[in-house]
C-alpha cells in the first residue's frame, strides 16, 4: 500500500468516527502540526513559549475533530494532505497572533 493510499484510508476512517484512527492520525500528524505552528510563530514573533505552541496545536486538533470532523471533510485532495494540514496550521497560528496581539 502506498503512503498516499494509506493516508486516504486513515482519513476515511477518521471521517467515519473511528477513534483508533484518530489516535493514529495524532501519532502521524501531530509532530508536523507542532513544527508548522512553531515555525510560523518564530517567523512572526521570534520567540514563543512552548505552552503557546501547544495551545494552538490543541485548538487546531479540536477544530479538525469537532462536529463530526467537519473541518477534515473540507479537504478536497487538490494537494497532498500534509501540505493542506500545514496550510491550516499556518492560518490558525497567524489568526492567533493577530487576535491575541502576540
Amino acid at each position: 500500500m502506498s503512503d498516499q493510499s494509506g493516508e486516504q484510508e486513515l482519513l476515511h476512517r477518521c471521517l467515519d468516527g473511528d477513534s483508533s484512527a484518530w489516535e493514529e492520525f495524532l501519532v502521524r500528524y501531530r509532530p508536523l502540526l507542532e513544527r508548522a505552528v512553531r515555525f510560523t510563530f518564530l517567523r512572526c514573533v521570534y520567540r514563543v513559549p512552548h505552552a503557546v505552541v501547544e495551545n494552538v496545536v490543541q485548538e487546531l486538533l479540536a477544530r479538525l475533530w469537532e462536529h463530526n470532523c467537519r473541518r477534515l471533510r473540507t479537504y478536497q485532495g487538490r494537494c497532498p494532505f500534509a501540505a493542506w494540514l500545514k496550510s491550516l496550521a499556518v492560518r490558525i497560528t497567524l489568526n492567533t497572533i493577530r487576535d491575541e496581539k502576540i
